[in-house]
């Protein structure tokens, strides 16, 4: 068998180091300008299956389809080459000395990929990749590699796997593509060590399973840094997400294990959506941070209590890190206490959860403030949740328990909004400045709204789709309208102080209760 021999590092004249390995596949010719094999189409036509091209600098100025299992590799990637077949553009043997100019492929046609790669086995390493609808595109292939590619350029996503699997993307960097990587259907891949920034997405996997994503750096994407959607059972560790428009989006995915990643400075740190509980279930250490600052993410738990430990000299431990986000999914008996959450964390958030009491926790200009979903007989009491950027606190198909006594100030949304949500009293809570309703009801039923202050809120109490619900004894001032009725029936409204607003309420409903 003949021998590939690379030497790492030549300098002028003076071999500084040396590296040497034996490779078991042969290198067959230069290609490129000047050799017997002008055009990456001529090469890839000549070579034969296990064949390694080494191509000469310059401009390539094609869409290349590689449909035999081949290694690109610009010149300047070995030092001191053997050929095997003739016509090979030199002697049997060649050394390359000193740097080489890029070898650059460039689509003509923009509605077909750059490089297309159909079959497993090949390897693509070093080029520079320009234009195409994609890149570099693998379509049903196996164990193929792209290495230290730069990618740019692209009209819809600079590396596409595509039903591909068992395939390395390693150390690539990708811009200026709508998406920079995408994997779509593609299984058991790995993409380790890649620099995917300023694109429209980072890296996005699409109904793609069981990947692996390590020690990449996605930064300065307009949307998102790392996007699964639809894709279960994929492992993200020690990646760095910086400045993305949003650092990581977990939507519709299961079973998603994250270890020791960094999301820092994006301007939405972390994303979590879907209809079912099953969508939250993920295994998230709290070695992963926002803004150095540790996610708590607990699934199945039942008696715990997160709270701040006391400073040292109370007890002799040192305090907790505050974190940046608190996510109960599938826990029950579970006590929240005394965090302070700050600008840039994500919030409090409680999926299918029992029996949880939320309390005294400080949650200033954060992205979700209190958010539960599918969640029974809770208490959220004496929080502050001020300035956020959605709602201050969020109820979505909540069955019973209380919100008492919280201040919920000045938030982008409601005050407090419940969706499909049934048999709650809201009491005694200071509700004041917030852009839209003070207190939100959609579809919702059995909700007691009793001695809460909300004042100066665009609406005071806003009802919607909504039935058999009891306003009483609440002082609403300062809004644009005090009480606001749509599409709702079978109300209660008794005692209320509607005071200095600009309407008092839009039905006579709510006005003779009040007038009586």
């Amino acid at each position: 068998m003949t021998r590939f021999i690379w030497v790492a590092a030549l300098s002028g004249a003076f071999l500084l180091s040396l590296w040497i390995t034996v490779l078991t596949t042969p290198v067959c010719f230069l290609a490129g300008p000047g050799t017997a094999y002008p055009t990456l189409r001529q090469a890839l036509r000549a070579a034969s299956p296990g064949c390694t091209v080494l191509l000469m600098p310059g401009t390539y100025r094609e869409n290349v389809v590689i449909e035999k299992p081949v290694r690109l590799l610009p010149r300047s990637a070995v030092t001191f080459a053997l050929f095997t077949q003739e016509a090979s553009g030199g002697p049997p043997f060649a050394v390359f000395a000193g740097p080489a100019r890029p070898v650059v492929v460039q689509a003509p046609d923009p509605g077909r990929p750059a490089v297309e790669v159909r079959a497993s086995g090949v390897e693509v390493r070093g080029l520079r990749v320009q234009g195409g609808s994609e890149g570099i595109r693998v379509t049903q292939a196996r164990f193929v590699r792209l290495i230290d590619n730069r990618v740019s350029g692209s009209a819809r996503a600079g590396i596409v796997l595509q039903g591909a699997s068992r395939s390395l993307l390693k150390g690539n960097e990708v811009t200026t593509s709508p998406v920079g990587i995408l994997l779509e259907g593609a299984r058991e891949n790995a993409l380790i060590e890649n620099r995917v920034h300023r694109n429209e997405r980072g890296i996005v996997l699409k109904n793609a399973h069981r990947n692996g994503l390590y020690r990449n750096r996605v930064y300065a994407n307009r949307a998102e840094g790392v996007a699964l959607e639809g894709s279960d059972a994929n492992g993200l560790y020690a990646n760095r997400l910086e400045r993305n428009g949003r650092g990581l989006l977990l939507a519709r995915s299961r079973g998603n294990a994250l270890k020791r990643n960094r999301l820092d400075r994006n301007a939405q740190p972390f994303w979590i959506e879907g209809p079912q509980g099953e969508h939250f279930v993920h295994a998230i250490e709290a070695s992963n941070t926002i803004d150095g600052r540790p996610i708590y993410y607990l699934v199945g738990k039942q008696r715990v209590t997160i709270r701040l430990r006391p400073p040292l000299g109370r007890g002799g431990q040192a305090p907790a890190p505050t974190p940046a986000l608190v996510v109960l999914v599938r826990s029950q008996d579970i006590a929240i206490e005394g965090l302070e959450l700050g600008p840039g964390a994500v919030g409090i958030v409680l999926v299918e959860s029992r029996r949880v009491r939320v309390r005294n926790n400080v949650l200033t200009g954060t992205w979700l403030g209190i958010y539960a979903l599918d969640a029974q007989e809770l208490e959220i009491s004496d929080n502050r949740v001020e300035g956020t950027r959605g709602s201050g606190i969020t109820l979505k198909n909540v069955q019973g328990g209380r919100l008492l006594r919280n201040r919920v100030v000045a938030n982008g949304r409601h005050g407090i909004a419940l969706r499909g949500s049934r048999e709650l009293e809201i009491r005694e809570n200071r509700v004041e400045r917030n852009k839209e309703s003070g207190v939100h009801l959609l579809e919702s039923q059995g909700i007691v709204l009793l001695d809460n202050q909300i004042e100066n809120n665009w609406v005071g109490v806003y009802l919607e789709r909504s039935r058999a619900n009891a306003v009483e004894n609440n002082q609403i001032r300062g809004s644009q309208f005090g009480i606001f009725v749509a599409d709702s029936s079978g109300n209660r409204f008794a005692n209320n102080r509607l005071e200095a607003n600009r309407h008092d309420a839009n039905t006579s409903e709510a006005l003779e209760a009040e007038e009586a």
